[in-house]
């Protein structure tokens, strides 16, 4: 997920003439304050006689249409009247839907290659250089490079891109979806659309929210998963059918999917957890961006013995060629630390190419995309639903 601060000053026009349709501004984003308002103030004006009568923007504390009517300047805003209008939970879903979804798919295609050799190297059964590589840090370094090369030798680093998309997009806006909504009927920021006065605090509505939008998203996301993961790991040569994998892996997501929360939630929530305690909500942006990155690249190194087990169950439920895929995360670690001379350094394999891939690969965009999702669920909440 995306949680976190961010805020910036965005308006546009209502539809509504002539003098709408030239009067389309974008103020500056104060992208200093991103970390501190925790909003983003979308803003549709009315218009009657060439003349704006009203600015109506999404109040995303309790959901709701803020109208405040335009008066003189030199009355105080505070007594300018506002009507708020209650956003129903179907506009919200469906707006929420479409923002994360197309920030996903940005965020997909531009860290694929990264997800294909992490998943490579630790889908590896026996990784060169481990052995060198728990006796220094040059050694680990060597072990890496050696590992990176190998992963990258196997070519098409896009395998199981357009799967990925075409999954994971509707995942993520799945999760978004659900955690608004989620979260506001749990009570999280209680107002005029939240009903009665919330009897859990932000954080606990925020984490059960995460973690209700994380089952619904890996319930679209595992049959992909499963599959975009064995097209990563296949080698070159194979002439495995693309069919026939894609309905082996539809077959095997279902015993699979209590393998996936259990090595996917943790660190949704250790995110989560992370950025609550460390982010005070008067950063600049430079500062919540270093503070997201450490948080995720911590979070990312702890979870890295779930996220190999996830892999080699995944993987191995389509290559054992007999009975039903193991989907005990256990065992499968047991295992692992058995192969080789590696021990428990084997469930760490590919650990700093996770690091990499959540910490700086994700972690940096996060408060971009946090602005581009918020800005874009409240332009579609004013511009498709707005009446």
């Amino acid at each position: 997920g995306a949680d976190g601060p961010a805020a910036a000053n965005l308006t546009r026009p209502a539809s509504g003439g002539a003098a709408a349709a030239n009067a389309t501004t974008f103020k500056a984003v104060n992208l200093t304050r991103v970390a501190a308002e925790n909003t983003v103030n979308v803003t549709s004006y009315t218009y009657r006689e060439n003349r704006k009568t009203a600015a109506v923007y999404v109040d995303r504390e309790d959901f709701t249409y803020v109208t405040v009517k335009r008066l003189p300047g030199w009355i105080p805003k505070e007594w300018r009247p506002r009507e708020r209008i209650e956003i129903p939970n179907s506009q919200l879903l469906a707006a929420a839907t479409v923002a994360g979804s197309v920030t996903e798919a940005v965020r997909t295609a531009l860290l694929h290659p990264l997800a294909t050799l992490k998943a490579r190297i630790q889908a590896s059964p026996s990784a060169p250089g481990a052995a060198e590589a728990a006796g220094s840090p040059g050694g680990r370094v060597r072990a890496l490079r050696e590992d990176l090369t190998r992963a990258a030798r196997q070519g098409d680093l896009l395998a199981g891109l357009g799967t990925a998309l075409a999954i994971t997009v509707p995942a993520s806006g799945a999760y978004f979806g659900v955690r608004d909504v989620a979260r506001r009927m749990l009570g999280a920021g209680a107002g005029a659309g939240a009903g009665a006065a919330s009897t859990i605090s932000p954080i606990q509505a925020a984490l059960a929210a995460a973690f209700v939008a994380d089952l619904a998203s890996l319930a679209i996301r595992t049959p992909a998963d499963v599959y975009v993961l064995r097209r990563q790991v296949a080698p070159a040569n194979s002439t495995t059918a693309l069919g026939r994998e894609a309905r082996d892996a539809l077959r095997d997501s279902l015993p699979l999917f209590p393998a996936a929360i259990l090595t996917d939630v943790p660190y949704l929530l250790l995110r989560l957890v992370g950025n609550f305690l460390v982010a005070g909500g008067g950063e600049d942006l430079g500062t919540y961006e270093v503070e997201t990155v450490l948080v995720a690249c911590l979070c990312a190194a702890l979870t890295t013995p779930l996220d190999v087990a996830r892999t080699r169950i995944f993987v191995a439920a389509g290559t054992a060629g007999e009975g039903p895929p193991d989907p005990s995360v256990l065992r499968t670690m047991r295992n692992v630390t058995g192969e080789g001379e590696g021990g428990i350094l084997n469930l760490y394999a590919g650990c700093l190419e996770r690091t990499a891939y959540f910490g700086i690969g994700r972690a940096w965009f996060d408060p971009i995309r946090i602005i581009g999702y918020l800005g874009l669920r409240d332009a579609v909440l004013l511009q498709w639903f707005l009446k």
